[in-house]
C-alpha cells in the first residue's frame, strides 16, 4: 500500500487471531513489522500499556494509533484514513476458524515422550516401580496446553485431558501385558492397580486445568477492541482513559466530550455571565 503509515503488529505463538490477521493483511498487501512479545519484553510492555495491563494480542500500532485485537478491515481502514487512499477489498476467507497447525501440538508431544521414556525404563527394569510416571506423563499435555491456550472455551482443555488419559492408559495396559509392572506398590494391591489409581487422580486434575482462562493474554471478543491515540488517552501507568463520546466499559456510562471555551461561553453568555431569560 503506497503512502501507508508505519504498521507494527504485536503477536505471540499459538494465537489463532494473530495468524488470521496476518493472512488477511498479506492478502491486502499491507506492509508491516511483526514483533513476538514472548521474545521482546519491551514489546510486551507496549502491549500491556494499551490493553489494560493484559498482554492481549494481536495489538496493532499504526503511526500514533493503537488498536487492540482489531480485524483486518479495521486495520486497513485506519491505514487509509491516515494515508488518504481508498480501501482495498479483502477476498473472503473460506473459514472463520484459525488455520490448523500442520504439525502435532508440542503439548501432546511431551506426553508421548514421557510415556515412551517410562515404558523404556519399565521394560528394562520390570521390578522397579516408577510411581509418579503416570502423573507426570498425563499432566504434561494439559499443563503445557493451558499455558499456550488463549482465553476461550472448554474444548481445547477437554481434548488435552482426554488425549493424555488415553495415552497413559494404553501405556499401562501395554506394560502390564509385558509384565513390566512387577515392582512394589505404595497404594493398591500391585503396581498396575497403583498406576491406574494415579492415572485417575491425574485425569481429575487435568479436568480442572481444562477450565477456560478468565484473564491474561487471551484475545478479547470481537467488537470490544480498544482503539485510542498514543499519548492522548493513556496515562503514564498505561491505564486507558475513556475517549470523549465513548462508553466507559468499567462503569457502563457514556463519557461526555470535554467542553471547549466556546461551549462554556454558550452556556454563560457572550461575556461569561448567565444568560438572561
Amino acid at each position: 500500500m503506497n503512502g501507508q503509515p508505519p504498521v507494527t503488529v504485536y503477536w505471540r505463538p499459538g494465537c489463532g487471531f494473530c495468524r488470521r490477521l496476518s493472512r488477511e493483511l498479506d492478502r491486502a498487501g499491507v506492509e508491516r513489522t511483526e514483533i513476538n512479545i514472548w521474545q521482546d519484553p519491551a514489546a510486551a510492555a507496549v502491549v500491556r500499556a494499551h490493553a489494560r495491563g493484559n498482554e492481549t494480542v494481536p495489538t496493532v500500532l499504526i503511526g500514533d494509533l493503537a488498536m487492540v485485537n482489531p480485524t483486518a478491515s479495521e486495520v486497513i481502514d485506519a491505514c487509509d484514513r491516515l494515508a488518504g487512499t481508498p480501501t482495498p477489498v479483502i477476498p473472503p476467507l473460506e473459514s472463520l476458524e484459525p488455520e490448523a497447525s500442520p504439525t502435532p501440538r508440542p503439548a501432546m508431544v511431551w506426553t508421548v515422550v514421557a510415556c515412551t521414556v517410562w515404558a523404556g525404563f519399565a521394560l528394562a527394569n520390570p521390578t522397579t516401580t516408577y510411581h509418579l510416571a503416570p502423573v507426570v506423563a498425563l499432566l504434561s499435555w494439559p499443563i503445557i496446553d493451558r499455558g499456550r491456550r488463549p482465553r476461550g472455551g472448554w474444548r481445547p482443555g477437554l481434548l488435552a485431558a482426554a488425549g493424555a488419559t488415553i495415552l497413559v492408559t494404553v501405556t499401562i495396559l501395554l506394560l502390564a501385558n509385558r509384565q513390566a509392572l512387577a515392582g512394589p506398590a505404595l497404594i493398591g494391591v500391585n503396581a498396575t492397580a497403583e498406576a491406574f489409581a494415579l492415572t485417575a487422580t491425574a485425569a481429575a486434575t487435568a479436568l480442572l486445568l481444562a477450565r477456560p482462562r478468565r484473564s491474561g493474554e487471551g484475545p478479547q471478543p470481537r467488537g470490544d477492541g480498544v482503539q485510542h491515540e498514543i499519548g492522548a488517552d493513556s496515562d503514564p501507568q498505561g491505564e486507558r482513559q475513556p475517549s470523549p463520546g465513548s462508553t466507559d466499559p468499567a462503569q457502563g456510562a457514556l463519557v461526555a466530550p470535554a467542553q471547549g471555551p466556546q461551549d462554556q461561553d454558550s452556556q454563560h453568555g457572550e461575556a461569561g455571565q448567565p444568560e438572561q431569560p
